[in-house]
């Protein structure tokens, strides 16, 4: 009999032992997507507008614990409507997007993150072109008529032909003794360049295909050792300048001055997105109809586009906001939703 109850209590601790492993399991697992799915979500990094305020695109790090990728996607910027959204390899290696950078044309979107640099078409993300990781390309941008898509790559520019899908030229940075990493078209298709000639800097216009000066826009923009500052307008037509003792606008096609006044300090310049203004600092602006300066802030952008980030576990807000210029309310959502 007690061998009986022996075996008995035996099986009933096994029993027990199994229940509270399965529960175990249960728990763990249950754990598991719970915050695999309070983690599900997307964090907006960089946003760009299409070239007539129509469509947002923007840089996406998508995660789901132990899933993370980068993907790219663009929104109807009237409505907030997710119009597509492809996953792209490499895109991106953690949530900061540091780094990366997005241009667009009508018809394209280049963008580029560490390594990688990759041109989709604007309608449907389908990729056209991925160029090789060991490249190290940067600073993508598009030429005013969106024909040719350029980057910088080490010391030079390279300019890829969109329609025949090939290398067209390129522009090597130390034949103009430059360190421009932002790329600055004219109306003409030619690259704005800061180069040293002796002790001045002078801001030209290098035709990208020869890699040839096509003419002086400004000579003598400031001396060696000193700071100066430039701005182009959206169309390339007039370049802003600050530099010691004077704020000049200057047309980049004759180089002739239309607009001159004396100040005090160098200002790191930018236009407004109508060029009507343009900002020297966050409450000054230089009002090119009065010639005067006036305290505001400068509307750069006719689109703002504002990332949201959950704040709390499990969160979920808006994926981004968009905001009219000059409005302090938003008037849509960007489809899709945070997550952490």
């Amino acid at each position: 009999m007690a061998r009986f109850w022996e075996q008995r209590w035996f099986a009933w601790e096994l029993g027990l032992v199994g229940a509270v492993v399965v529960l175990g399991t249960s728990y763990s697992a249950l754990n598991n997507r719970t915050d695999r799915e309070s983690r599900r979500g997307d964090t907006l990094l960089k946003t760009t507008v299409s070239p007539d305020t129509k469509t947002v695109f923007g840089l996406i790090y998508h995660d789901i614990q132990w899933q993370e990728r980068g993907e790219v996607g663009a929104w109807e910027a009237a409505t907030g409507k997710l119009r597509w959204r492809v996953p792209v390899r490499g895109a991106i290696s953690d949530r900061s997007g540091f780094g990366a950078n997005l241009a667009a044309s009508q018809k394209h979107l280049a963008f580029q993150s560490g390594d990688n640099l990759f041109l989709l078409s604007a309608d449907d993300g389908h990729p056209i072109l991925i160029v090789p990781e060991q490249s190290y390309p940067t600073s993508p941008n598009f030429t005013p008529d969106g024909s040719r898509v350029l980057w910088v790559m080490g010391q030079g520019i390279n300019v890829w032909e969109i329609k025949t899908e090939r290398l067209e030229g390129a522009l090597n940075l130390r034949n103009h003794d430059s360190e421009e990493r932002q790329l600055h078209f004219l109306p003409d298709g030619s690259v704005l360049l800061e180069e040293l000639r002796g002790k001045s800097e002078h801001l030209i216009a290098v035709d990208v295909k020869t890699d040839k000066p096509v003419r002086m826009v400004v000579r003598n923009f400031h001396q060696a050792g000193e700071t100066g500052f430039w701005a182009l307008s959206a169309d390339g037509k007039r370049v802003a300048t600050s530099s010691p003792g004077w704020l000049k606008l200057i047309d980049t096609t004759t180089g002739q001055v239309l607009k001159a006044r004396p100040k005090s300090e160098s200002y790191a310049v930018h236009f407004s997105y109508d060029g009507s203004q343009v900002r020297l600092t966050n409450s000054l602006f230089w009002n090119l109809a009065t010639n005067g300066i006036e305290t505001g802030a400068v509307a750069e952008t006719a689109l703002r586009v504002e990332a949201e980030w959950g704040g709390k576990h499990g969160v979920r807000l808006p994926l981004g906001t968009l905001y009219r210029r000059g409005e302090r309310q938003p008037y849509a959502t960007l489809e899709g939703t945070t997550g952490w």
